[in-house]
């Protein structure tokens, strides 16, 4: 099969096209043709060796990836919950790198659903790992209650483009910050209520001014973030590289701080495919790449620029 493989941690240029071998299942997992997948910052840290992967030993070369589409061409004999045909998305080997960038992947199905007719596969592949993030963050980290108003930082990317349309399902009164030039997608197309440049603010305008604030940026801007929230509010750090400067940060201050790390598995990817289903919310796919593309894909995640998100699709 074609695959995505890199043979050390590096720059894009790591990323190579190679002919591997289809892998093999065991009895609690799936082989799927890979329909589509979705790419996150996440995947160009793991590139590098960072994020989850800089706690793992690999054995080179890896395959990346977390968000998959595929179809089950082949299932082990501890599998009840599909058949052969269905059509499933989710995180695939959600513990470690995911293997997705490749025409098969096997994986167990822990963290993978069938996938409803109403979600297209580009939207199934677009959702997973970011639209989790905002989900958890909004109603398990914190309980985001009706008529609060919450300030979310990075609000046109990934995670934040979820999580501006799931605070407005849920009551919020939302302000989001990005460049001037999405000012007009994050107030008429995700519809927040309020918008802040954040390459011209001065943030002690808005001291102490919101109840949450969703901080999808981390290390420079965590000062930021804390002085915006009310003396007893909360603040959700996303950036797992931020956490312990984050913690350092929170103790001294009159406001309740939290982290938070993505988590899988049916329940919550069953809460995600309704939400996606009746159109509460909607992934922004700003740019579709192929396989053979990847070194461009990870160009554009990694420039910080991507408005909502980008997919690749492997498979038709």
């Amino acid at each position: 099969m074609k695959a995505i493989i890199i043979p050390h941690y590096g720059s894009v240029d790591v990323l190579t096209l190679a002919t591997v071998d289809t892998p093999k299942i065991k009895a609690n997992e799936v082989l799927l043709r890979v329909l589509a997948i979705g790419i996150n910052p996440v995947d160009a840290k793991a590139r590098e060796g960072k994020a989850f992967a800089a706690k793992l030993q690999p054995e080179f070369p890896v395959i990346l990836g977390k968000d998959v589409v595929g179809e089950i061409i082949e299932k082990g004999t501890a599998v009840a919950d599909f058949e052969i045909g269905d059509i499933v998305f989710g995180i695939a080997n959600p513990t470690g790198f995911g293997k997705t960038y490749a025409q098969f992947v096997a994986t167990p199905t822990d963290a993978l659903i069938k996938k409803p007719a109403q979600i297209s596969i580009d939207e199934a592949a677009a959702s997973p790992v970011a639209a989790l993030t905002a989900l958890q963050a909004l109603t398990e980290a914190i309980s985001l209650k009706k008529g609060q108003h919450i300030l979310i930082h990075a609000a046109s990317g990934g995670v934040g483009h979820f999580a501006v349309q799931i605070a407005k399902h849920l009551g919020a009164h939302v302000t989001g910050t990005s460049s001037a030039a999405n000012k007009n997608y994050i107030l008429n197309e995700l519809h927040a209520d309020a918008h802040i440049d954040y390459q011209q603010v001065n943030y002690h305008d808005y001291a102490q001014k919101f109840d949450v604030v969703l901080d999808l940026v981390g290390l420079h801007n965590i000062d930021n973030a804390i002085l915006t929230t009310k003396p007893g509010g909360e603040v959700i750090c996303i950036p797992s590289n931020s956490f312990q400067k984050f913690k350092e940060k929170i103790a001294h201050k009159n406001v309740n701080g939290f982290t938070h790390m993505m988590h899988a598995d049916k329940v919550w990817l069953q809460k995600l495919a309704q939400l996606l289903s009746e159109k509460t919310i909607t992934p922004h796919i700003s740019q579709t790449f192929q396989l053979e593309e990847m070194k461009e894909a990870h160009q554009q995640i990694a420039s910080g620029k991507t408005r909502g998100k980008i997919i690749v699709q492997v498979q038709e």
